[in-house]
């Protein structure tokens, strides 16, 4: 994955943000190995929707200590023991993936969606972006730097090697500045919807917000990945309760495209908070 990806480096250079206000323990990559395990996570559903048994065993067997499949709450909600659900999932993601060119841009996508939480990631986006433009936030920072071919280049080069729609998709996702995790805990406010609702609807249409929402969880299954450990975990609430709650939210977008934020953002926690 190295040689492949040269974006992978920028994880293991200087100080990284694991989350806000939290950095690194100096010499363990831990945001390296979380996004290597998000890979790993899209492997296997690759593997899976070729209907090979390597998916489901990448991603559920194993000392997971309580997440372990005969364990509690593992034996209940690790996918290891609902086969038809993690199958489900795989062959719902992959109807979106009509080609090898998809799969190959969604690996893309996986590797470098963390990058903005690299200091000097941030740093050089932030020299380049006049001063009251500048942010701390990571996806923000890697937006600016997809949207800036001669960033892009520099920083991204494998997103520069994709084809303009494919570069243009990732941008679009990365541009909402929306979390479908955050929105599930109740953690975003009203305003954050307004990335979703001034989104192009051809990204609405032609898979590109379902390839955003699909990216958290992945990366998600790989957040517990260590380097002792490298296999990510699949999990009833996240592959089954946030593709339910991803498809519903792109539902209401689509069925009212003139729907305000107040508006999506009651309905959607109203009926999901109901369930």
């Amino acid at each position: 994955l190295d040689d492949v990806f040269p974006e992978l480096a920028i994880y293991k250079q200087g100080r990284i943000q694991t989350s806000p206000g939290v950095e690194e323990i100096s010499g363990s990559p831990t945001e390296y190995y979380r996004t290597v395990g998000a890979i790993v996570a899209l492997l296997s559903c690759y593997s899976t929707s070729l209907q090979e048994d390597f998916g489901l065993e990448c991603m559920s067997a194993g000392n997971r200590g309580p997440m372990s499949m005969d364990k509690v709450p593992g034996k209940f909600i690790n996918l290891g023991n609902k086969k038809n659900d993690y199958n489900e999932f795989c062959r719902k993601f992959a109807m979106f993936m009509t080609s090898e060119d998809d799969w190959w841009s969604m690996l893309v996508f996986l590797v470098v969606h963390d990058v903005g939480k690299s200091d000097g990631f941030r740093k050089v986006v932030n020299d380049s972006l006049p001063f009251d433009m500048r942010s701390d936030d990571h996806d923000r920072a890697l937006a600016c730097a997809l949207s800036d071919p001669e960033l892009k280049r520099k920083l991204l080069p494998t997103v520069a090697k994709l084809s303009p729609a494919r570069q243009e998709s990732i941008l679009a996702g990365f541009g909402t500045n929306f979390q479908l995790p955050q929105l599930g805990q109740g953690e975003i406010a009203c305003i954050n919807f307004r990335g979703l609702l001034d989104l192009d609807r051809k990204h609405l249409m032609n898979g590109t917000l379902h390839y955003y929402f699909y990216h958290s969880i992945f990366d998600i299954a790989g957040a517990g990945c260590n380097e002792k450990f490298i296999f990510p975990i699949a999990i009833q609430p996240v592959y089954m309760g946030f593709t339910a709650a991803m498809e519903d939210l792109i539902q209401k977008l689509t069925d009212n495209p003139k729907i305000d934020d107040r508006t999506l953002y009651f309905n959607f926690l109203y009926a999901n908070f109901k369930k």
